[in-house]
């Protein structure tokens, strides 16, 4: 992210299993990322964001393919 976008500082939220619990997770989870994500962006100005995740993830153990879609 540094590299790619030119930025000095990257902003981390961890979650396990992103992708599904942006996508399938309860509300409040989504609510708590969000959150999280609008102090990066209101406090530090941040103009990019990421999910980033990987096939073998044990908070969303599904293959990569499904990851993928």
């Amino acid at each position: 992210m540094r590299t790619h976008f030119n930025v000095d500082y990257v902003d981390m939220i961890t979650e396990p299993g992103p992708d599904k619990a942006l996508t399938q997770g309860p509300v409040e989870v989504v609510e708590s990322i969000r959150r999280k994500v609008l102090v990066s962006i209101t406090a530090h100005y941040s103009s990019v964001i990421a999910v980033v995740g990987h096939h073998d993830c044990a908070g969303n153990p599904v293959s990569k393919e499904e990851h993928l879609k």
